[in-house]
């Protein structure tokens, strides 16, 4: 039995049912209807095959951050041997909703607007500072901000969707922090 967590949040479990591949698989959710999983009794939904509908000898499955799970298997009557990477082709990932973004001294103000064709329940708002990084998660639309030390920030979001479904991340944007700057100061 193996076990992937793709970048959808689909959490799938993939094993042997004499001689065929299954996979099952639990979507955990975020935003309003969040209730935490227990672990000890996962809801586990049977799904069509996945990595083959053919009879296998053996099999494996692995996963990739940011790219999802892949996996390889060996036919039991031809004893031919296949990879397929990803496993789940279809795109996970969709539009990255767009900031605006005002300053006013060390507050900075954040309004975030949906792309046209999705909308997403919680946004991951990432400020990196050379290799480090400070991230906030929000439900609002509209956030202030002023927990940041003075300097030079690359800011990027995400979008994420209850049903699983992630955007890309966005494009970075320069923010520059200093101490009673009375104007917007950003770069782009």
């Amino acid at each position: 039995m193996n076990f992937v967590h793709e970048p959808n949040n689909l959490f799938t479990k993939y094993y042997i049912s004499n001689p065929f591949v299954c996979n099952e698989s639990v979507i955990q959710f975020i935003g309003d209807d969040y209730e935490p999983l227990d672990y000890n009794n996962l809801p586990f939904q049977n799904e069509t095959n996945r990595l083959t509908a053919e009879a296998i000898e053996k099999f494996g499955v692995k996963e990739l951050p940011k790219f999802g799970s892949y996996g390889w298997f060996t036919e039991l009557y031809t004893n031919k041997n296949y990879i397929l990477a990803p496993i789940n082709a279809t795109p996970f990932q969709y539009p990255f909703p767009t900031i605006e973004i005002t300053q006013s001294g060390a507050t900075i103000n954040i309004i975030i607007t949906d792309p046209e064709d999705v909308a997403y329940d919680a946004y991951r708002l990432i400020f990196r500072e050379g290799y480090f990084a400070t991230e906030f998660i929000t439900y609002e639309k509209s956030i202030s901000i002023d927990s940041l030390y003075n300097g030079e920030y690359q800011l990027s979001i995400l979008g994420y969707r209850v049903d699983g479904v992630t955007s890309i991340e966005s494009k970075q944007t320069t923010v520059i922090i200093t101490e009673g700057a009375d104007a917007p100061n950003v770069v782009e």
